[in-house]
């Protein structure tokens, strides 16, 4: 049992993994926010050129 204990204090996997679900989550906000800046700059450029046409 003490065995069994200390090899999963030393075991380090378990960080590495939450290591790479918080560098996806930053990806992830990155992308979402550039999409929805983008979105919303196509948007409005596309009221620009229908406002201009009519």
């Amino acid at each position: 049992m003490f065995r069994f204990s200390r090899q999963f204090v030393q075991d380090e996997s378990g960080a590495t993994v939450i290591e790479y679900a918080m560098m996806l989550a930053l990806v992830a906000i990155f992308i979402i926010s550039a999409v929805a800046s983008v979105g919303t700059r196509l948007s409005e450029n596309m009221d620009l050129t229908a406002n201009s046409l009519k």
